[in-house]
């Protein structure tokens, strides 16, 4: 679902910018979005990376793990139910109620908005927490990143 309204908010903005990366984005590594940071682990790569001037979906994998990050500043929340699954400084993950394994990411912006910045969809992999607790919304503008995705 939220990769749906994702996508759907991707293609209401303008096309969407595929671009599997070649080579990928490799991990250890500060990944920088427009609006939180993203650790990259050694063995991680980001493989895939779509935007439009609204939204971005990045897909990660590892020899473990398969996953999506969406980032967007106009993200709803979801009406199902949901529960505070971690929170450190001003980010904070919860879990989506349902099979699937979806979590909303809020944090501060330099925008007011009520919905999450960000989505977390763990396809495949042992350790969510693993996943999200390296992810934190933030103005990556003055930190060092090694890799930085730019969109909008």
């Amino acid at each position: 679902m939220f990769r749906r309204l994702l996508i759907g908010a991707m293609l209401l903005a303008a096309p969407v910018e595929a671009a599997p990366l070649d080579p990928p984005v490799m991990g250890p590594k500060l990944v920088c979005f427009e609006y939180s940071t993203f650790f990259l682990k050694d063995g991680e790569r980001i493989v895939d990376f779509e935007s439009s001037p609204e939204a971005m979906l990045a897909k990660i994998e590892s020899p473990s793990a398969r996953y999506e990050i969406g980032e967007s500043g106009g993200l709803a929340p979801l009406k199902t139910g949901k529960r505070l699954v971690s929170s450190s400084g001003k980010t904070s993950v919860f879990r989506n109620f349902g099979r699937e394994r979806r979590y909303e990411i809020y944090g501060p912006t330099s925008f007011p908005h009520e919905g999450p910045v960000l989505f977390l969809s763990v396809k495949s992999g042992t350790s969510d927490r693993g996943i999200y607790s390296r992810i934190e919304v933030r103005d990556p503008k003055p930190v060092e990143c090694g890799y930085r995705f730019i969109y909008g």
